[in-house]
């Protein structure tokens, strides 16, 4: 997906185009604000910077590298009975 393939939910928000530059963007804002940002792929193929955890399975690295959290298993019935 490119940046012009869809809508931008977010229009008012600066566009990253690269996870790193992104991430450098969200370090930059913390220091500035002193509080944490994050950065997050939007649906319109740019990255944005939120103050606000969106998905805390996705960490983007100061590399540029995108982790996804596996969920955590949680224990079924039959494992608790055991």
């Amino acid at each position: 997906m490119t940046a012009t393939d869809a809508a931008c939910p977010t229009p008012a928000k600066l566009r990253y185009a690269t996870p790193v530059v992104a991430r450098r963007a969200a370090d930059n804002d913390a220091a500035i604000h002193g509080e944490p940002r994050y950065p997050y792929a939007c649906p319109c193929g740019w990255w944005h910077v939120s103050s606000k955890p969106r998905d805390r399975r996705l960490r983007v690295a100061r590399d540029g590298t995108v982790y996804v959290r596996k969920p955590r298993k949680t224990p079924t019935a039959m494992e608790d009975a055991s």
